[in-house]
Parts: structure tokens; sequence; C-alpha cells
């Protein structure tokens, strides 16, 4: 009903591998649940290691279709990460820490506010889940290879979202659980004006280098096998497109969890899916308008909206420190852009470079562009960075400091 471009083949496979997958959920549920009692006690070590085993099952699973010719084996990698990353690794951090008893399970009064604080993240939708679902849809109708290069940038856009909005959300919200929960509500404000600040202009950043080192990017990670040139350009022009949606993907998870924190839960998911709403007409019209570039767009205008819906209802609800938000990406827009520039051309000049000699770019040439764009980009953020005073920026930099020079113990 959904992926109106699959024919009869491709939807039997896909069926065929989300049975595999299912279960799964069970695993995210019941670690889901040990994870936040470990969330809000500060310990954060389970929460690290979960998608990093998760994602190696992946790789492996990929690692044997590769040798097989079977790509249900990346379904299966996902369940026996899953099992592992998700469910096994948090129980296992858990011991000493918390007691797991066995309760017949009944409609008491926990189990009641429970279930009324799950429900809205049950029965809401939101852009973050949203969005690809409108792009296999979309993309679908579009000719073939448009998914897969849709779906390429896409996980490439999550990795900045993770490194960036996803911790930062999940490590804010459990400090506002304990912050409400004490009635600290100016420190409150204060803390949440100085997280949105700092990851809207890390994003911001990010954003910048996702646009300018693109190409190469692609090109190294994906242009292998039957991944040709002219996918990883397909690619590229699709992750430039998306880059922009860094930032209200940021603010968005930071916001969300931090009323997650309070537990406010229905109002956060009722403004997600209004957005999602008021979003669809985009993604027909964009798609239909400007093809795959086209539902990108759509996705960066509906996350935008989506991450301002989410600041403003934390204003409301929890008195959000407007203006340190909006000075940090003052302060972070024209670094992000001038950087970003900079990259754009040191990448393109270094794949001029071996045009001359009418060779496509290899691996070897992409690797040297992405370097020396990331150390361009680097020397630019952090001189530029330091002049306009972004905020998060120096906090960044003091722990990856720590971590390569780490002093010697006596």
């Amino acid at each position: 009903l959904w992926v109106d471009g699959f024919d009869a083949a491709a939807i039997a496979q896909t069926a065929t591998l989300t049975r595999i997958v299912l279960p799964a959920q069970i695993f995210f549920l019941s670690g889901g649940l040990i994870q936040a009692a470990l969330l809000a006690r500060q310990r954060f070590a389970a929460l690290a290691l979960t998608p990093l085993c998760y994602n190696g099952g992946i790789i492996v699973g990929g690692l044997v279709a590769t040798a097989t010719g079977d790509v249900s084996a990346f379904s299966w990698g996902a369940l026996v990460g899953a099992a592992i990353g998700a469910l096994l690794v948090p129980a296992i951090f858990a011991r000493g820490v918390l007691r797991f008893m066995p309760r017949i399970p009944t409609f008491d009064a926990d189990v009641r506010r429970f279930a009324w604080t799950a429900l809205p993240l049950m029965i809401g939708v939101s852009l973050t889940t949203v969005d690809e679902w409108l792009g296999v849809r979309y993309g679908s109708r579009i000719g073939d290879g448009g998914i897969s290069w849709l779906g390429s940038a896409r996980r490439l856009l999550l990795v900045p979202i993770g490194l960036v909005g996803t911790a930062a959300g999940q490590a804010t919200g459990a400090f506002v659980a304990r912050l409400h929960a004490e009635g600290r509500r100016d420190e409150l404000a204060a803390l949440l004006g100085r997280a949105l600040g700092a990851v809207a202009a890390i994003s911001l950043l990010l954003s910048g280098f996702a646009w300018a080192a693109a190409e190469p990017i692609v090109g190294v990670l994906f242009e292998h096998g039957r991944f040709t040139r002219a996918d990883t350009l397909q690619t590229a022009v699709l992750l430039q497109a998306m880059a922009p949606a860094i930032a209200g993907w940021g603010l968005h998870s930071v916001a969300a969890r931090s009323l997650y924190g309070t537990g406010d839960t229905w109002r956060p998911m009722l403004a997600s899916s209004v957005v999602t709403a008021l979003s669809l007409p985009l993604y027909a019209l964009l798609s239909e308008r400007a093809g795959l570039t086209g539902l990108a767009w759509a996705g960066v205008v509906g996350m935008s909206g989506q991450g301002i819906a989410m600041c403003w209802l934390t204003r409301r609800r929890l008195g959000l420190q407007t203006p340190a938000l909006l000075l940090a990406v003052a302060r972070a827009l024209p670094v992000a852009l001038i950087a970003g520039a900079i990259a754009r051309y040191v990448v393109d000049a270094v794949l001029a470079a071996v045009s001359v000699a009418a060779v496509a770019p290899g691996a070897t040439a992409y690797l040297l562009a992405l370097l020396a764009a990331a150390l361009v980009w680097l020397v630019a953020v952090a001189a530029l960075g330091t002049v306009f005073a972004v905020p998060g920026l120096a906090e960044v930099g003091k722990r990856l400091r720590s971590r390569v020079w780490r002093r010697p113990r006596a």
C-alpha cells in the first residue's frame, strides 16, 4: 500500500527482510527501560556501547551478505546486533546498580502512569521517522536507484546528528529531569539555553563540512562494487541538499528529550504530529517538481520547522532562554559558511587535479580530498570560532585535546 513504486518481487523481498528484524523491537523496548534507569543515575557507558554493538552486527551481516550473495544476512546481523547492543549490554551494566524482580503485570498506579506517559510516543508521528517513509514512498516513483541514493545520504547525515543532537539530547534529558524534580527552574532554563545553543552551533558547522566534502565522503565510503561514480555524484548532491537539516534535527532531539524528562510527552508528540501533517503536501509537491532533490529539501524544511516548534514549546513549558540560542546561531552561521566554502574549494582543487589526467577520481583521490578538506576546515573553524566566540566549540576542543594528549599518571 505504501511503496507503490515496487513490483511484486521487491515487495515480497522487503516483507521477508521485515519479518526477520521484527523481534528486534522486543530488545529495544526492554533494553530501553534499563537504559532509562541508568541515564537517570547519570551512567552513560551502556548508552555509548549500544550503537557500536548494533551497527557492528549490521556490518558483520553485510560482510556475510557480500560473501554469500544473500541480502538477508543484513537483517540477521541487525537482529543479533539489537539483541547484544540494545538489551545485553545495558543489562550487564545494570548489574549492581538495578535490581530485577519478576512481577505479574497489573494495572496499578505505576503501570497506569507509565502507560499514559508512553502512549503518545507510541501513537504519535515525527519527521525523524516519517521522513524516511516519505523518501521511500515518493523515491520509488522516480526511477531505479533513487531510494538507495536517498538512503545512503540519509545514513551519512545521521552520523553528525547522532554525535551531536542525539547524544546531547539523551545526556541533557537526564539532567533536566533532576533539575525539574528539584524545582530549580532558573538553572533548568539556563542549562537548556546553553545546551541548545551549543548543539545548534556545532550542527551548523558540521552542516557546512557535510556540504563541502559530500563527494569525497560518499566516494570513500560507498564507491565500491556496483556503487559507481554516477551513484556517488547522485548521493553527494542529495547529501548536500540534506546537510542544513542537521541543526533542526539536533534542536528537536535536545528539546523533545528535555520535555520528556519532565514527564511531558503529550505536547511534544502533538507538536511533532502537527508539523508532520503540515509537511506531507510539501513532500508530494517538491518530489514532483524537483525529484529526489525536492524530497531532500522537503526534509530540511520539515525538520527545521519541527526543531523550531520544539524550541518554542520548551520555552513556554520550561522557560528556555532563547537569547543564548539565537546568539549561538548568529555566531556559528558565518563560521560555517566561510569554513565550508574554504573546504569546498580544497575538495574541488584536489579532484580537479585528478581530472586533468582524464582519470575519474578513485579511492585514493577521494581520501586525499577528504583529508585535505578536513584539515583546512578544522583550522578555519578553530580560528574563526575563536574570533566569533562560537558556543560549545571551546569545550569540544578541550575534550579532544584531553583525549589525544593525556598526561601520564604519577
